[in-house]
């Protein structure tokens, strides 16, 4: 997995702001689809809370709940933001590990 880590960061960060450019212009469509988008990378790498947060926001969207979705949305951000930091960690703890061997 550590090889991914780059991309799993970059996709975590793309995903994040496309939420919340769509909170920002009122785009129900863009909240849905980059919360899927977001989902689909939670749980194929097991990231279980951001998953199950990213759903959440995906079905509020999707039931057209702009205001329920926008407030779920500062926990998708706080739980993305979480694991965007450890990932990131992680990956510098690897890359350090690498050059001392």
């Amino acid at each position: 997995m550590l090889p991914f880590l780059p991309g799993i960061i970059l996709a975590l960060r793309d995903g994040l702001g496309d939420t919340l450019k769509g909170k920002v212009a009122g785009n129900i469509l863009l909240i849905q689809e980059a919360s899927n988008r977001l989902a689909g990378k939670a749980e194929y790498f097991h990231l279980d809370r951001l998953h199950k947060i990213s759903r959440c926001v995906e079905r509020a969207a999707a039931a057209n709940y702009l205001e329920v979705a926008g407030s779920l949305l500062d926990d998708l951000t706080s739980i993305t933001q979480t694991y965007i930091n450890s990932l990131q960690q992680c990956s510098k703890d690897f890359t350090d590990k690498g050059r001392r061997a």
